[in-house]
C-alpha cells in the first residue's frame, strides 16, 4: 500500500509540473500564444517512487515514452524557435558546421566528406592559392561562406575548388549540354531528295534550295533518280540532270559518290565543301 501511494504521489507531481509548464507560457489573459513557446520537461524532472523497505519490488518504473523521450508539449506552431536536443544517434561528428546547401552531384566530395590529409586549393577563378592542410581549407571556405569541392582527386595532393556548390552543378549540367550539343553539331545527317527523268522546272528549283539549305547545316544530300517501266531508256537523261544539280550548287558541295545506278534508280551523294 506504501509503494503505490508514493506511486500516486509521485504522478500527481508529475501533472504539476507539466501544468507549471503550460501556465508558464500564458499570457495575461491566460491564453497560449500560438508560435511563442514550446515547454519541454526532461525526463530527469519527473518523479518516479524511491526504494525503500516497504516497496519489496523495487522502485516503480515509468512508461517508456516519458523515460526515453520526456514529454514535448506543442504549444507552438512553425514559427517557434526551440526544438528539442537531439538524441545522441543523431548528433554530428566534428568538423566546421557549414550553412545549408543544395546537394551536390553524385560522386563529388564536398566540405567534411573530403578525408584527405592536405590539399592544393584554387578559388572560383581557378588561381592557385596553395598547399593547405584540409582544416585550414575548410576554415577558408567558412571563412568565405562558400564550399570546398573536390574536383580533381587523382593528383597529388589533390586539388579543391573554393566555390558555392551550386555554381559549380550549374557548370557541370552547362558543361555535358555543351558536349551533347557539340557532338549533336559533328554527326553529319544524309538527307535524300527524290527525283524523276521528267522533273518539271519548279520542282527542280524547290529541290534544289532544299539542297543547298541542308549543305548549309553541314548535311550530306543524296540525290535519287527514279526510272520507271521505258523510263529506263533515259538514264543518259538521268546523267544529264545530276551534272546539272552538281553545277547549280557550285563550290558549295563537294561529290562524295559519283551518279550510278542501283536497280532503276540513280544515285548520287554530295557533301558540304569543309572549308567554305
Amino acid at each position: 500500500r506504501q509503494c503505490s501511494l508514493n506511486g500516486q504521489h509521485d504522478r500527481i507531481e508529475n501533472l504539476v509540473l507539466v501544468k507549471m509548464s503550460i501556465l508558464a507560457s500564458t499570457d495575461a489573459a491566460g491564453t497560449v500564444p500560438r508560435g511563442a513557446y514550446r515547454p519541454f520537461v526532461a525526463p530527469a524532472h519527473l518523479k518516479v517512487a524511491s526504494n525503500s523497505a516497504s516497496c519489496p519490488q523495487g522502485p516503480a518504473q515509468p512508461r517508456t515514452s516519458w523515460a526515453t523521450r520526456g514529454l514535448t508539449i506543442a504549444m507552438a506552431g512553425a514559427n517557434s524557435s526551440y526544438r528539442p536536443p537531439r538524441p545522441p544517434s543523431q548528433m554530428r561528428s566534428g568538423g566546421p558546421s557549414f550553412r545549408d546547401r543544395r546537394q551536390s552531384t553524385p560522386g563529388v566530395l564536398v566540405n567534411d566528406q573530403i578525408r584527405e590529409r592536405e590539399v592544393r586549393v584554387i578559388d572560383e577563378d581557378r588561381e592557385t592559392l596553395g598547399v593547405f592542410q584540409t582544416f585550414e581549407a575548410l576554415a577558408m571556405a567558412q571563412e568565405r561562406e562558400v564550399d570546398l569541392i573536390l574536383v580533381v582527386p587523382d593528383a597529388s595532393p589533390p586539388v579543391c575548388r573554393l566555390m558555392d556548390i551550386s555554381k559549380y552543378n550549374y557548370e557541370l549540367s552547362k558543361a555535358a549540354k555543351d558536349a551533347k550539343k557539340k557532338q549533336r553539331e559533328n554527326i553529319t545527317e544524309t538527307k535524300e531528295l527524290k527525283f524523276r527523268p521528267g522533273t518539271d522546272v519548279h520542282d527542280y528549283q524547290t529541290k534544289l534550295r532544299a539542297a543547298q539549305r541542308f549543305v548549309s547545316k553541314s548535311n550530306k544530300v543524296k540525290v535519287s533518280l527514279q526510272f520507271r517501266g521505258r523510263e529506263m531508256d533515259l538514264i543518259d537523261q538521268g546523267h544529264e540532270m545530276c551534272k546539272r544539280i552538281i553545277e547549280d550548287l557550285g563550290s558549295a558541295i563537294v561529290v562524295e559518290s559519283p551518279p550510278s545506278m542501283q536497280g532503276r534508280t540513280m544515285n548520287m551523294i554530295l557533301g558540304p565543301r569543309k572549308d567554305v
